[in-house]
């Protein structure tokens, strides 16, 4: 459920004023009550309202949060580190050369730490104030964050697929073949037998100097402009839940050619390109 600011007061009154609900609709002007009537519902469970920081900070690739950990007293760092999610206080100390204490907090100094330290990290990072799961792309958050760059690579095969159909010179198709995993040629592949014309975005292999490096520097490029299409379609808290699965510099780097009005382009095919693909990991069993 989407939790519009009608549907969250309706989730209150059920939760505290269930009985007395008819009662206060009589209170408000008919189009008020008109507005909380249609977005009516049975549900209860106040944490749609107030999400878990740290469900959503446990998503987040550690190098958004070395910035903000930089800022924090040397004296206190460790122990702010050590109540991190398990996925990063490893990575955190570790770029940061700190050693974390061994022993776990006792639960009011945990408690108080996390008070302090998590909304503000919830806030600086802009992170999603409400539930993302209403997107035709919400499968992207069933991928790990490794799978996620296999994904932006595998995003550029669209270009790939329309770019080799101009190429005669097989030895030069032998090149590029060869650059490329078993998972993405089984991809390139079925992408090739698609009669309809792919839309892609342009990828030049005029200056390519015929290393695996370049090739693959190249296949990225586009791969990440892609993704940045389909995200230009989101709404702001899944484009800043998705950005912040990844590292710090694709992160930003998306968020930046988000910015740009040309990358809302075909959005909407970009999109469904995007679905394709996503459905292809889930029955190639990726995760």
């Amino acid at each position: 459920m989407q939790l519009n600011p009608p549907n969250a007061f309706n989730l209150f009154l059920n939760r505290y004023y269930k009985k007395e609900k008819a009662d206060f609709f009589d209170l408000l002007s008919s189009e008020d009550a008109e507005v909380l009537k249609r977005a009516s519902h049975q549900q209860k469970d106040l944490s749609l309202i107030f999400p878990d920081s740290e469900k959503h900070l446990e998503n987040v690739h550690y190098s958004w949060l070395i910035p903000i950990y930089q800022k924090i007293d040397t004296q206190l760092l460790p122990f702010a580190i050590s109540i991190a999610p398990e996925e990063q206080r490893e990575k955190l100390a570790k770029a940061m050369s700190v050693k974390v204490p061994p022993a776990r907090l006792s639960p009011p100094i945990y408690r108080f730490l996390y008070g302090k330290l998590f909304p503000a990290i919830t806030q600086e990072l802009h992170l999603p104030s409400s539930d993302t799961s209403h997107s035709s792309l919400h499968s992207l958050f069933n991928f790990s964050k490794h799978t996620l760059l296999k994904m932006i690579d595998l995003l550029g095969m669209f270009e790939l697929a329309e770019t080799i159909k101009k190429i005669v010179d097989r030895t030069r198709l032998k090149k590029i073949y060869h650059c490329l995993n078993p998972l993405e040629k089984k991809f390139l592949l079925q992408l090739q037998k698609e009669k309809k014309t792919l839309f892609s975005i342009k990828i030049s292999l005029s200056q390519w100097d015929g290393s695996t490096s370049q090739l693959r520097r190249l296949i990225h490029k586009v791969g990440m402009i892609r993704l940045a299409g389909a995200l230009s379609g989101q709404d702001e808290d899944f484009i800043h839940a998705f950005v912040h699965r990844l590292d710090i510099g694709r992160g930003k780097h998306l968020l930046r050619l988000l910015e740009k009005d040309q990358i809302k382009t075909n959005e909407k095919t970009i999109t469904k390109q995007t679905r394709q693909l996503l459905q292809f990991l889930t029955q190639e069993q990726i995760e």
